[in-house]
């Protein structure tokens, strides 16, 4: 008996041991808004404990969702400011409450600085709809409202390539060498790397939509084998619903344009109507934007209200990609630059027989057509 009870002990203690140490931590929660799939990033990925899934208070923002935080009363306040009600969570006590006086066990977490809320508790409040799904990368929590589209079924395979995108985009953010910086943020400068010898190019390519009908063209075109930044005027936003969910499902980038000739206050009115629309089409808001007519004061009053506009490495508007010899040409306009990420501005000027020698072209070079982040605007 003493012999059985000693190797009973000893299996347990090896089965524990070969238990990996990453298990717990290593988990990848991939948090969906809608229709869409926003980056990947450690600090508010979200987590269980004590048997609530918390996530970050950051992800309901696109539902109108704000929040406050006050370290002196330890409270933090998740409110809808069109007279949608509140939750007041108590850090001290844990436990919250909310505006109409009901009271629940639920608290508040804190980590790494992050503050961090039970998704259960803040979706059932907020008339949310919260879904909890096992994917091939880990785990998929999906909050959506009335404006979703899609069904979970339908969304996740719709929605794979963005997912796969968006789990490789969060790996490479996790080696060594991009530890310093401060990526998916948009507020730190570029850390620029130059380009290996025989190694491939990221190529970041952006255009202005100006017809709906060419750009779902240029979908067709990219298929899987590249993504792309498309950035729209407001007045088109208005009756480009359809296209611009079709491009959130398929991992594609979306970025606002507006003219700046009237002054910054116009330009701040035209993009915070585009992120209205926006978010009224596919669930999310961007803080990627293109000005025309902009200058240095421009750019800077924008970074300062939030906004990443772009400045591109490569400007290739007045020539345009509509046949082989210009896709040619931008690779060696590309390659010219001698970098590792290549920001390209197309303008509007593109069609699909040109984007599809460009992508053939540039899957020769073993270069990389990726959607632009805002880290690299």
């Amino acid at each position: 008996m003493k012999k059985r009870l000693m190797a009973l002990v000893c299996a347990l203690v090896l089965a524990l041991t070969m238990v990996p140490a990453f298990a717990a931590e290593d988990v990848i929660y991939i948090v969906a808004i809608n229709d869409t799939v926003p980056e990947i990033q450690k600090s508010t990925m979200p987590f269980w404990s004590g048997g609530y899934l918390y996530v970050s208070c950051t992800a309901f923002q696109d539902f109108g969702i704000d929040y406050n935080s006050s370290a002196a009363k330890q409270t933090l306040l998740l409110y809808r400011s069109r007279g949608g009600g509140a939750l007041i969570f108590d850090l001290k006590n844990g436990m919250c409450r909310d505006s109409q006086g009901n009271v629940y066990i639920e608290s508040a977490v804190t980590r790494s600085g992050q503050m961090f809320v039970p998704v259960g508790r803040v979706a059932e409040y907020f008339g949310l709809i919260y879904t909890y799904n096992k994917i091939q990368y880990g785990y998929l929590v999906r909050l959506r409202d009335t404006s979703s589209v899609l069904s979970d079924e339908v969304f996740l395979d719709a929605a794979s390539e963005r997912l796969a995108y968006r789990y490789n985009q969060y790996q490479q953010s996790l080696l060594p060498q991009n530890s310093g910086q401060n990526a998916n943020t948009g507020g730190g400068a570029e850390t620029e790397e130059p380009l290996e010898e025989g190694a491939g190019q990221n190529l970041y390519l952006s255009l202005l939509v100006q017809d709906t009908d060419r750009a779902s063209g240029l979908l067709d075109a990219l298929g899987s084998s590249g993504y792309m930044t498309f950035y729209f005027p407001v007045e088109l936003l208005e009756s480009a619903g359809d296209l611009t969910r079709r491009m959130s499902v398929t991992g594609q980038a979306i970025g606002l344009a507006a003219d700046a000739s009237k002054g910054i206050e116009n330009v701040l009115t035209q993009l915070h109507r585009g992120n209205e629309l926006l978010s009224r089409a596919t669930g999310s808001k961007t803080r990627l934007v293109w000005i025309e007519n902009s200058s240095e004061q421009t750019i800077q009053a924008l970074k300062e209200a939030g906004y990443c506009p772009l400045v591109p490495q490569v400007d290739f508007a007045r020539r345009g990609v509509t046949s082989s010899s210009a896709a040619a040409d931008l690779l060696s306009s590309a390659a010219a630059q001698r970098r590792a990420n290549v920001t390209v501005w197309l303008g509007s000027d593109v069609n699909q027989t040109g984007l599809r020698a460009l992508l053939s072209a540039a899957g020769a070079e073993e270069d990389q057509i990726l959607p632009m982040t805002e880290a690299l605007s």
